[in-house]
Order: C-alpha cells, then sequence, then structure tokens
C-alpha cells in the first residue's frame, strides 16, 4: 500500500515538473487570446444551429442570460453586439456587389 501512494507521488512530481517545462502561463494566454476572436464565429454557428430547433430568438436570449449569470450583465451585451456585427457580416458577405 505504501509503495502505491510512493508511486502515486513520484508520477504527481513528473507530471508538474513536465507541465511547469512547457511554461504554462504563456499557453493559457495564448488560449485566452484565440478564445476571444473566435467567440462570436461559435456563437453565431451554436445560435445558427439551435435556431432550427427553437427561434433564434429564444436561443439568443437564453444564451445571453446564461453568459450573465457567469461573466456579468456588461459581459452579456458586449458579447451579444459582438455577434450581432458577426452575423451581419455573414449576411453581408452572401451578397454579390
Amino acid at each position: 500500500m505504501k509503495q502505491e501512494f510512493k508511486n502515486l507521488g513520484l508520477l504527481f512530481k513528473t507530471a508538474f515538473k513536465k507541465w511547469w517545462a512547457k511554461d504554462p502561463f504563456k499557453e493559457s494566454a495564448a488560449i485566452a487570446y484565440y478564445a476571444i476572436f473566435s467567440m462570436p464565429g461559435l456563437l453565431v454557428v451554436i445560435i445558427t444551429i439551435a435556431g432550427y430547433f427553437f427561434s433564434a430568438d429564444t436561443v439568443n436570449n437564453r444564451l445571453a442570460s446564461q453568459i450573465s449569470s457567469i461573466l456579468g450583465a456588461d459581459t452579456a451585451i458586449q458579447l451579444q453586439d459582438m455577434v450581432k456585427i458577426a452575423s451581419e457580416s455573414k449576411n453581408l458577405s452572401g451578397q454579390q456587389l
């Protein structure tokens, strides 16, 4: 039994050393940066797909309430504006000039 805990401790120690060697703070900053710029497009896709099953307004309102409860009302409003602009640019790109 004691040997199992020793191996578990060694496993955690090795995992931590390898994790720390990859500069986790730099990696997390890069992931956050990419997530910010992919969020509007991803939300447009989610709203479009869910809009086939429910009304787009219902999906948008539900999504806004979820974001508002997690990140705050100001963030929810900003994300709604970003989704609105992204969906408008999608509609404009489909038009022929």
